[in-house]
């Protein structure tokens, strides 16, 4: 039976960029409940400061909680099983029940993720293991002939810290827009017929 654990890298790497994105939001938040409130800028700081500071104990809680969680799982692959081992949900398939295998590869080529479609039931995603390319060999070793595997690329690389901070903004841009654009003609159309 093959065992492989949860990556301390990976859980190293998500802490840092949720703590890249806390920090940086600070200015970006601040900016817009000035621009959206229109309020004296003082009061504004304290406001947000305010918060950062509850939101800052909040995450000092919380990310640790999720990383112990993240620590107990695990992965274990033998001739007749999968089982991916957490904490009170284990997942197995027989390699007779799986019909499809994903493979998702990061920019450079290393697998980022393995998901697994059994016959019934959800899928098993498989993702920031310590070993990840030897799951992958492992599996489809073990896959029946008929069993459909595809395989993409990721499009964004989720651990750059540029892309992880800018595309949710870029995301509460466009919604703002659509918005006050929704707001500014289509009002006084719906006001002209009721």
């Amino acid at each position: 039976m093959n065992e492989f654990k949860f990556s301390e890298t990976e859980i190293k790497k998500a802490d840092r960029l949720i703590l890249t994105l806390y920090f940086a939001n600070m200015p970006i938040v601040y900016g817009l409940f000035l621009l959206l409130f229109k309020t004296n800028p003082w009061r504004a700081l304290k406001i947000c400061g305010i918060s950062f500071f509850t939101g800052g104990i909040i995450f000092l809680i919380a990310v640790p909680l999720i990383s112990k969680k993240q620590r107990k799982l695990s992965v274990l692959i033998n001739d007749d099983i999968i089982l991916r081992k957490g904490n009170r949900n284990d997942i197995s398939f027989s390699w007779r029940d799986i019909t499809a295998v994903k493979t998702i590869r990061t920019s450079s080529g290393s697998v980022h993720s393995i998901k697994l479609w059994p016959k019934k039931g959800k899928a098993l995603r498989i993702f920031g293991m310590h070993g990840m390319q030897s799951i992958l060999e492992l599996i489809t070793k073990q896959l029946p002939n008929d069993v459909s595997l595809q395989t993409s690329q990721q499009v964004l690389d989720w651990y750059n810290p540029l892309v992880f901070i800018t595309l949710p903004w870029l995301i509460i841009i466009v919604i703002i827009s659509l918005l006050l654009l929704m707001y500014r003609y289509l009002v006084p159309i719906f006001s002209r017929l009721f």
